[in-house]
């Protein structure tokens, strides 16, 4: 019988679950399987790219950026970029709603099977405090990691059951946030879940301020400044905001202060966050070693270049997503969720990351020229 997928659906597929199901479930199972998996997610990737046919514009576009990414990796050491590039370009003529169906069931299957492990015992959970809240990591290495799994299972559910879902149905999902946000102590999940639903149930009401093109950008910029100016003088509206967002705004003015942005990015001395919960994050300067603002992230760690490439491609995907509001539900919801999306990104670099954000392979679908018919060539 022959397969409904062709042969590159099948590698990019396959590499979408692995990798889905590597950060949801692996990571927490075998560190050593999980790194195995990264090697095997990214041979898959790359197969299904080489079996695609492309334009020879598109082949030098792709290598010239992918060129670039190397450069930095090698100054950085951090292959979450090349690792999210080449997800988008294996993913190219592959139909999105079919990615996002596949890696939600495959978080859905992960999130259930590392808190049935946890329950019974086959794989450590602990709990952690902050002041008096206490906060359980469900059998994840961090609370966070667990809110951020089951945020995104909600985020794919939503998508792909949007025309049938009434507000019976998203009463149960704002449940489900709160539960979680208790047990995790994640509050950023639930707000910005709490406001996807309001903007989805209003969508047809909205004001088109609401879907301007320049979320990403305004929220870096901001970012930014935010950091420079509490670097440098922390006024007392942003002492407020530095407390609102527990602390993250102090994380990425001494990062600022540390580092100086460059075309390629810096090679970081980072702490994850998971390890934060088990040592001192705190050195004797007074420093923190980890950082949750994706903007900052991305401008001191990835640098100039793959900054803007990440901004000028999510403002193009949203000026096309835009133009097909008035006649597409779908496009109005993939603009309501790159809002979402540029506001999470304040607190947490996973609407940047491939293991988390499949929603970031549309990106393969607005690129233009990778779709033109003439000068085709097999790769």
């Amino acid at each position: 019988m022959q397969s409904k997928f062709k042969r590159d659906q099948l590698f990019f597929l396959t590499g979408l679950v692995l990798l889905t199901i590597n950060v949801s479930f692996i990571l927490m199972v075998n560190s050593k399987l999980f790194t195995f998996i990264k090697v095997i997610t990214a041979i898959l990737f790359m197969i299904a790219a080489l079996l695609k046919r492309w334009p020879i514009n598109a082949i030098i576009e792709v290598f010239v950026i992918f060129g670039v990414m190397l450069i930095s990796y090698f100054q950085t050491k951090n292959v979450d970029i090349l690792y999210l590039y080449l997800a988008i370009v294996a993913s190219k003529n592959i139909d999105f709603r079919l990615s996002v169906k596949f890696a939600t069931i495959t978080r859905v299957i992960g999130f259930i099977g590392t808190i049935l492990l946890s329950y019974f015992g086959f794989i450590s959970s602990f709990v952690s405090y902050r002041e008096e809240e206490v906060r359980y990591s469900l059998g994840y290495l961090h609370p966070n990691m667990a809110s951020s799994n089951f945020f995104f299972i909600i985020l794919g559910i939503i998508f792909l059951r949007y025309k049938k879902i009434g507000i019976i149905a998203y009463f149960f999902i704002i449940l489900s946030l709160l539960i979680i946000s208790d047990l995790t102590g994640n509050r950023t999940d639930l707000v910005l879940g709490i406001l996807l639903i309001v903007l989805l149930v209003f969508r047809r009401h909205l004001s088109n301020v609401l879907l301007i093109r320049n979320w990403w950008l305004l929220a870096f910029f901001v970012s930014v400044s935010m950091s420079y100016i509490y670097n440098i003088h922390p006024i007392g509206i942003l002492q407020t905001i530095n407390d609102l967002l527990t602390g993250r705004l102090y994380q990425a003015s001494d990062f600022i202060n540390l580092y100086n942005p460059n075309l390629f990015g810096n090679k970081l001395n980072l702490m994850s966050t998971v390890s934060s919960e088990y040592v001192n994050a705190i050195g004797s300067t007074g420093r923190v070693y980890i950082l949750d603002n994706m903007y900052v992230n991305l401008l001191l760690q990835h640098g100039v270049l793959i900054t803007a490439w990440v901004l000028i491609n999510v403002r193009r995907l949203l000026t096309l997503e835009i133009t097909k509001v008035n006649e597409h539900v779908e496009a109005n919801i993939i603009c309501i969720y790159f809002i979402i999306f540029a506001l999470y990104a304040v607190t947490e670099n996973t609407p940047i990351s491939i293991d988390y954000n499949v929603f970031l392979i549309i990106f393969a679908n607005n690129i233009n020229n990778w779709t033109k018919k003439e000068g085709k060539i097999d790769v």
